[in-house]
């Protein structure tokens, strides 16, 4: 179950996760809870135009000529070089953006345990939740009568929906077995990925599972969803489409990519592809109507660790960033395959989502936001 621990403050609410939650079962925080500051996530300090050149960079073109995007660090969270001491809560593991109530949040997860709702321009965090160390697998956004919140997917293949404001979270059963990661789908569909290479898909709440399909042998790498189908990453390197309905194979990309590490829809124009990134450090974006390879995205100097897309005014695709354990976030033109400009981190990226107009990496010691001119 989830309780509250400690006394008011100003930044939002604490929560704590105890082991042994019955699944399906509602809670409420008895009259003796409280509420504490949140503390994960803190507003970077950095004293006002010190290494503006630094902070506020402008990308250029091979002609010297300015370019969009341009980018400013908003805040830091965690050690800002690479020698100190990261701050509690360490590698931030995952990323998520969901809305709460009317509020655009980010959802973050260390792997101390430590889930952290924060605003993503100014990194205050609203709510923390403790877990189990190294347990949490996936957060997703979900939508519940009455309550918007955040799902999180723990290692025992059970959800937590978590709903801070209301005060009330329920736990259910998503998976047979030990979960890797997971995503929301069309109708209210949540598809979950096994160790044991299966995913299993069903309507949040009901026991009964949709269907069952494998990915390959091995753990689940990475799952996400597209119009009508469900994409899932395989240990074998390969990314296998499904309807989501019915759970039947559509068809196998192998994008060689050796370990594949992260997949993401890329809405561009009037179609949605896929875009994919691993072991040898390419980003490749595929045609899922007819498995074509459309672009691949060579910069990287070691493995991508993830990809999301950074969507414009119009809702569409602006540009497509990445990240890797060379330091560095890139931004791609995904209809030309350019990249747009590059950014140097102060740790190994481990994370990536866009949230309005704010670019939110997580590192191996924190979290870092940049504020995007498209």
């Amino acid at each position: 179950m989830i309780r509250r621990n400690g006394d008011a403050g100003p930044a939002g609410r604490s929560w704590s996760l105890e082991a042994g939650a019955e699944p399906g079962r509602l809670w409420r925080p008895g009259a003796d809870g409280g509420l504490v500051e949140g503390a994960p996530w803190q507003p970077s300090r950095r004293p006002p135009g010190r290494d503006t050149a630094r902070r506020r960079k402008v990308a250029r073109t091979r002609t010297g000529r300015r370019a969009d995007p341009a980018y400013r660090t908003v805040w830091i969270a965690g050690a800002r070089r690479p020698e100190r001491v990261p701050s509690a809560g360490g590698a931030v593991t995952l990323l998520c953006r969901v809305t709460i109530g009317d509020r655009l949040l980010v959802a973050s997860a260390a792997g101390d345990g430590t889930v952290a709702l924060a605003d993503p321009a100014t990194g205050r965090a609203r709510h923390t939740l403790r877990t189990e160390p190294g347990q949490v697998r996936a957060l997703v956004p979900l939508s519940l009568p009455g309550a918007s919140c955040l799902g999180i997917v723990t290692a025992d293949g059970s959800l937590t929906a978590w709903a801070p404001e209301q005060g009330w979270g329920q736990t259910f059963t998503v998976h047979g077995g030990r979960a890797t990661t997971a995503t929301c789908a069309e109708a209210g569909m949540l598809a979950v990925g096994g160790e044991d290479g299966t995913v299993e898909v069903r309507a949040l709440g009901e026991n009964r599972r949709r269907w069952t399909a494998t990915a390959g042998g091995g753990p689940v790498a990475a799952l996400c969803e597209l119009p009508g189908l469900i994409a899932a990453a395989g240990a074998d390197g390969h990314i296998r489409l499904r309807d989501t309905e019915s759970g039947s194979l559509l068809r196998t990309l192998e994008p060689e990519h050796g370990p594949l590490h992260a997949i993401c829809p890329v809405p561009v124009g009037d179609r949605t592809l896929l875009g994919s990134a691993g072991g040898d450090g390419l980003v490749l974006l595929w045609d899922p109507d007819t498995g074509e390879r459309r672009l691949e995205l060579a910069g990287h100097a070691g493995p991508v660790t993830a990809v999301c897309p950074v969507p414009g005014g119009d809702g569409r695709t602006a540009v497509l960033a990445s990240t890797g354990v060379d330091r560095t976030a890139r931004l791609w033109d995904p209809r030309t395959g350019e990249c747009r400009m590059t950014v140097p981190l102060h740790h190994e990226a481990t994370a990536c989502v866009a949230a309005g107009d704010h670019l939110i990496v997580g590192l191996a010691a924190g979290t870092v936001a940049y504020g995007l001119d498209l």
